[in-house]
């Protein structure tokens, strides 16, 4: 199952009035995710919380099925550009390809104006995802 996306990276923040803040970070490649949460903040206790960070690998059909369903999606997505809101958390999905191509996207995560495509792949994301963790569970839902 040769595929032309050699990776794809999401970047979110859930929004400055959230609690904790932080950001985080998914890497996804056809071989397996690489998650980092960072600059953690609860403003309820007033620190800082310690970095979280995790990765799997996979050689799972499965898995691999799943790569490439995410291939095919955006390979025949077309970006439409979002209006702007305040302060509802935003992500970003990069994809770099194979052969030096790259696309970025920038979505606010405002469930009723994300492209039904974007909604797919996140869904389709969750199932690659380790049951035992829990990544941009507010992109996730």
């Amino acid at each position: 199952m040769a595929t032309s996306i050699k990776e794809i990276i999401i970047k979110s923040h859930p929004g400055y009035f959230s609690n904790p803040i932080y950001e985080d970070k998914l890497r996804i490649t056809e071989n397996g995710l690489f998650y980092k949460k960072t600059n953690i903040f609860d403003k309820n206790e007033g620190e800082h919380l310690e970095d979280v960070t995790w990765s799997y690998k996979s050689n799972s059909k499965e898995y691999k099925k799943l790569f490439s369903k995410l291939d095919k999606l955006f390979k025949e997505y077309e970006y439409i550009p979002q209006g702007h809101f305040l302060d509802a958390g935003c992500f970003t999905i990069s994809i770099k390809y194979f052969d030096g191509k790259k696309d970025s996207y920038f979505f606010f995560n405002v469930g009723e104006y994300i492209d039904k495509k974007i909604i797919t792949a996140l869904k389709i994301i969750s199932k690659m995802v380790p049951d035992s963790e829990d990544p941009m569970s507010y992109l996730f839902k």
